[in-house]
């Protein structure tokens, strides 16, 4: 896997395109970006936890975020925690150490968290919106 800092979309760069105008080809009308979405890979190492907290889940009370899915959401991240320049409240967990968050309950994903060793791999879900 590649180191997390090269696997990151550049934010600065495609938060310039929100609200701008594109072509779209199939109508040949111009549209605005309301809303960006990035599928990206972190790594994590354990110092001794991960230094973010998660909601959600199929059997949770849902999320802040999106309360009609029911996804695993970070909701806090640790400042100067091992996570603190990887991820933000908002972001989707998609998969961790090859294991799918997708229509995952709450407590298994905490327990999933809990129980990997020291390198978490995480496949992250992250929103742009104007």
């Amino acid at each position: 896997m590649e180191p997390p800092e090269q696997l990151l979309p550049h934010i600065p760069d495609v938060q310039s395109l929100l609200g701008e105008d594109v072509l779209t080809p199939a109508q040949g009308t111009a549209t605005k970006i309301s809303e960006l979405i990035f599928i990206f890979c972190v790594r994590i190492e354990k110092n001794p936890g991960l230094g973010f907290s998660i909601s959600g889940g199929i059997s949770g009370q849902g999320n802040p975020f999106k309360p009609s899915d029911k996804g695993i959401f970070v909701t806090r991240v640790q400042p100067d925690g091992p996570a603190s320049s990887l991820l933000q409240p908002g972001d989707k967990i998609l998969q961790a150490n090859g294991h799918s968050f997708v229509h995952l309950e709450h407590e298994k994903a905490v327990l999933l968290l809990k129980s990997f060793q020291n390198t978490v791999d995480l496949v992250i879900q992250r929103e742009l919106t104007v």
